[in-house]
């Protein structure tokens, strides 16, 4: 029945100019396909051959919104009407070797016609109305459905646009196929004969469709922001429904630090001063990297030859889950550059990495949100133990990352660029100072 309904929409959505709008293919569920409803979609599917479909997030747009003013009603168009009238035929003949000079000749006619009236209206949130919507906060505190999207990474899209049915239509198919055959025998001393078939097939199929069922939809990306929210009107496969947070950072590194923290002292110390020689050095930290996700495989010469003995040696067949805190430092290691990891190797040898860390997290936990350009001020009293080398050197660090430093009014301006470069300095600075302290 369902491929009844699939044509028809399709058909129509052909017929009226509206193809970029997504049929709806259960019909069971058309209902949460209306204008103003939440769809969400998963993360990327495991297989790149195909993709998820889109999911009911079961709740609307004004259901996280202020409720203070009243609700406003879409725009419509309409009602249409379309006549859907197909009659297809297709006539074919066919021989076949059956083998020991058998053949098998077939013929068949087959006919197949499709109708229906289908009466419909179109229903769009324009862009004024979403103007409107905007004066509207989100709501506070935070609705527990919407914190359920936000913990699973949802992406969240608004049902902007609808093709609704006004009319309550029978959508019926009918189907025949005649068919005739025949067959032959040559001369066998054991099988004579020739023979034919015949035969007639009809097949009827209808649905009915209740009034006022959601057919076709489209979907704009909603966006919440720490200001406020918005909806995309043009599609940007960049964009995410969630900025990312800095407790969520916060809490991976804390986890990845704990895991550090079981390695008994002297895997700790190798790690440390193995780690200290290897910096500035890429290349002895690649392979590294390459050797610690092949493990216990593999092997090295240099500091990098000696942390995989130590951690064969002690590890045995604990490594599987052990492991994955030393490969995020590398990883983190990797996103700095040569410079920084020069000035990260000065810290570690003068002892400075837990006020480097205070001080970093200091800026990114308030400004973790903003995509502006913004200044911000830098606390003097994480600046003190720094002392004067280790100011400048630390400011250096600040600055490789993409930071503007004011050295003489102590101003200084966020700027989205340097997040990445910055929450990979905050990890190598956290995870750093538990090897320091071991």
């Amino acid at each position: 029945m369902a491929v009844i309904f699939d044509d028809a929409v399709k058909r129509l959505l052909r017929q009226v100019g509206k193809e970029d709008l997504k049929p709806v293919t259960n019909l069971g569920s058309a209902e949460k396909f209306q204008y103003f409803k939440i769809l969400r979609s998963k993360k990327n599917a495991l297989s790149s051959f195909w993709k998820q479909p889109d999911i009911s997030a079961e709740f609307s747009l004004l259901d996280i919104l202020d409720p203070s003013s009243p609700v406003p009603d879409p725009s419509r168009e309409g009602p249409f009407t379309y006549k859907g009238n197909m009659v297809w035929e297709g006539k074919g003949d066919m021989t076949v070797d059956a083998g020991l000079g058998a053949q098998v000749t077939a013929s068949a006619e087959t006919d197949k016609s499709r109708e229906f009236v289908l009466e419909f209206q179109i229903n769009r949130i324009t862009t004024n109305i979403i103007s409107d919507l905007r004066s509207r906060a989100l709501l506070k505190p935070e609705p527990w459905f919407l914190e359920q999207c936000r913990k699973r990474g949802d992406n969240l899209y608004v049902v902007t646009e609808t093709v609704e049915v006004t009319n309550a239509p029978e959508l019926r198919v009918e189907s025949g196929r005649n068919w005739l055959g025949k067959f032959s025998i040559p001369q066998n001393p054991y099988i004579k004969g020739q023979g034919h078939v015949h035969g007639v097939k009809k097949k009827q199929e209808s649905l009915t469709l209740p009034q006022l069922k959601v057919m076709a939809y489209q979907k704009k990306q909603l966006v919440i922001k720490w200001d406020g929210w918005e909806i995309l009107l043009t599609e940007d496969k960049n964009q995410k429904t969630f900025s990312d947070d800095f407790k969520k950072l916060q809490d991976e590194i804390s986890r990845r630090v704990k895991e550090l923290s079981n390695f008994s002292k002297d895997i700790q110390d190798i790690l440390f001063h193995n780690i200290l020689v290897m910096l500035g050095d890429r290349g002895a930290l690649q392979d590294l990297q390459d050797n610690m996700e092949q493990f216990p495989q593999g092997d090295l010469d240099g500091p990098g030859g000696i942390i995989l003995k130590e951690l064969r040696k002690n590890l045995q067949n604990s490594w599987n889950y052990r492991l994955s805190c030393i490969s995020y430092m590398l990883e983190a290691l990797m996103v700095l550059n040569d410079t920084q990891q020069e000035l990260l190797a000065w810290s570690m040898e003068k002892k400075i990495l837990v006020y480097q860390r205070e001080l970093v997290r200091s800026i990114l936990e308030p400004n973790f949100k903003y995509t502006l350009t913004i200044p911000f001020t830098l606390k003097p009293e994480l600046l003190t133990p720094l002392q004067d080398e280790g100011v400048t050197i630390t400011y250096k660090l600040l600055e490789e990352c993409g930071l503007k430093i004011d050295l003489n009014s102590n101003r200084s301006f966020w700027d989205l660029e340097a997040k990445m470069p910055l929450s990979a300095l905050y990890g190598c600075l956290s995870l750093l100072q538990q090897l320091a302290v071991a």
